[in-house]
């Protein structure tokens, strides 16, 4: 969606399992944005290898949720990968991610509502503060459970933090906003 909007833009993802690679690179020739979006197949901890430091203006990164060692894992290993640290960690791709960055870089991500604050520290650990917050809620009666934050590599201490994200209307129907991204 991004890429059709910015066609001044180049993309490129990293992603560690070659099915996922494979998929992604079929929908980059179905939707002609070959030379636009790139996907690297590699590990986001060896980062250095793929690409190098302070190239990326804007990273966008969403990481595992579920901790190593808790919870209960999808029985499929690509799902158990892509939903928990089996292979990789919160802190890697907050690490990636400010490596990548230049000097007032942004980084969006998105991640489970229940874990904000271990993100929120893991961000400002790196050095990445925290400039908007919104949570995503499925429905406009119940919890969050998702949040998307920004943040900013050496930014100042000021966080907005933005109205909620409705996903669903009804059961099967799509709120009015998230229907506008489409």
């Amino acid at each position: 969606m991004m890429c059709r909007k910015r066609d001044d833009l180049r993309f490129v993802g990293i992603e560690c399992q070659g099915e996922l690679v494979k998929y992604a690179r079929r929908n980059i020739d179905v939707n002609s944005l070959r030379g636009r979006f790139d996907v690297i197949e590699g590990d986001i901890k060896e980062i250095g290898d793929y690409l190098d430091s302070g190239s990326c203006r804007y990273v966008i990164s969403n990481p595992p949720y579920i901790e190593q060692g808790r919870g209960k894992l999808p029985p499929d290993e690509g799902k158990a990968t892509a939903k928990s640290e089996v292979r990789t960690s919160l802190d890697d791709f907050i690490k990636a991610s400010d490596y990548l960055l230049v000097n007032k870089g942004r980084l969006a991500m998105i991640y489970d509502a229940r874990r904000l604050s271990v993100l929120m520290l893991n961000l400002k650990v790196r050095g990445l503060e925290p400039k908007r917050i919104r949570f995503v809620h499925p429905f406009i009666d119940r919890d969050a459970n998702l949040v998307m934050v920004e943040a900013v590599k050496g930014g100042g201490v000021e966080l907005k933090v933005e109205r909620p994200l409705i996903v669903w209307d009804k059961k099967n129907v799509y709120s009015e906003e998230l229907k506008s991204y489409f």
